[in-house]
């Protein structure tokens, strides 16, 4: 999966369960983006340009505040992480 997430894992979870994931991930991969962009911008933009553009223009989904995770997220993350049961 393009997402980098085990297919097998996937027909062994809720729709909801999935979702929590799925989203989980994009928003590691926003977040990720993000500080790229941020150490690209200081480093590369800043001594080169006389007028750079927007940091705010090269981030996506710019929250000031983080969202507060539910059980389910912290659920579906600690099922993520751990390994299979009765692989061993």
């Amino acid at each position: 999966m393009s997402l980098g997430l085990d297919p097998a894992m996937y027909w062994d979870l809720s729709p909801r369960e999935g979702e929590i994931i799925v989203s989980g991930v994009l928003s590691r991969l926003r977040r990720e983006h993000n500080e790229r962009m941020t150490a690209a911008y200081w480093a590369g933009v800043i001594p080169v340009s006389k007028k750079p553009p927007k940091l705010s223009d090269l981030l996506v989904d710019v929250d000031d505040e983080p969202r507060a995770r539910d059980w389910l997220q912290l659920k579906a993350a600690l099922l993520w992480a751990m390994p299979p049961k009765g692989n061993g």
